[in-house]
């Protein structure tokens, strides 16, 4: 069984703020399409293809890259951004920056979020799993649980090491 990232963006891989605010080009929407190999990317708004290009943390991205590349991880999306985007169209942002290639999914929008993802642990009977948010949810998840504050840093990239090693390797 593989294991399962629940990610959230604001806060993880999106800091909460912008010196300066991103711009509508509609030509880097075309640009990215073609590099990316994904003309999903024309579907989006060219406001967030700037957003997910120049404004995602870097190292954050990177630190998401390397668990799913460790660990054979999936990326299912427990962030407010699935209300506005669907699976398709959010797989096409994860591909910005090379994170498409582990895109399982979303969860359900429900009542609130723990809710959704204990419901999709439980429909995919999922045993590995760590939910990565800024919203404290620890009470929910335990040690399956990594709280960010503005972006994931090195320190919460190393507990959900651990914490996917632990699950995977016993």
């Amino acid at each position: 069984m593989e294991a399962i990232i629940f990610l959230d963006i604001d806060g993880v891989i999106n800091p909460h703020r912008y010196t300066t605010m991103p711009k509508a080009k509609k030509t880097l929407v075309w640009r990215q399409a073609l590099w990316k190999r994904n003309p999903d990317i024309k579907s989006l708004p060219a406001f967030t293809v700037d957003q997910v290009t120049n404004y995602f943390d870097q190292k954050a991205c990177g630190y998401i890259r390397s668990l799913c590349q460790e660990f054979s991880a999936k990326i299912v999306i427990s962030s407010s951004w699935r209300m506005v985007f669907e699976d398709k169209k959010l797989k096409a942002i994860l591909d910005i920056q090379n994170l498409g290639f582990a895109f399982q999914g979303s969860t359900c929008i429900g009542t609130n979020r723990p809710q959704e993802i204990q419901d999709y642990i439980a429909k995919h009977q999922i045993t590995q799993y760590i939910v990565i948010d800024d919203f404290n949810m620890a009470a929910f998840f335990g040690s399956h649980f990594i709280l960010t504050k503005e972006r994931m840093e090195e320190e919460q990239y190393l507990a959900a090491r651990n914490s996917l090693r632990r699950q995977c390797h016993g």
